[in-house]
């Protein structure tokens, strides 16, 4: 499993990150104080859905939870 992208908060309260598994398929998978919260498997989704959808999870976070993903992890 690899992780393509994986953003944070300032504080660094809340991450989420969009991993791809050696089979090819992507999860999106959130965090809490480093422990998983969620967790999303989009199956056989082409990489250019599964970063929609990373995406569209990133801006309702913002607009429904007043949760700002503001910096990427390396």
């Amino acid at each position: 499993m690899r992780t393509l992208y994986h953003m944070q908060t300032r504080g660094g309260l809340y991450s989420i990150a969009l991993q791809q598994h050696v089979d090819g398929t992507f999860m999106i998978r959130e965090f809490k104080h480093a422990r998983e919260q969620a967790c999303a498997y989009m199956g056989d989704a082409d990489r250019e859905t599964a970063v929609i959808e990373y995406n569209r999870r990133i801006d309702d976070s913002a607009h429904y939870d007043s949760i700002f993903y503001t910096k990427a992890v390396l």
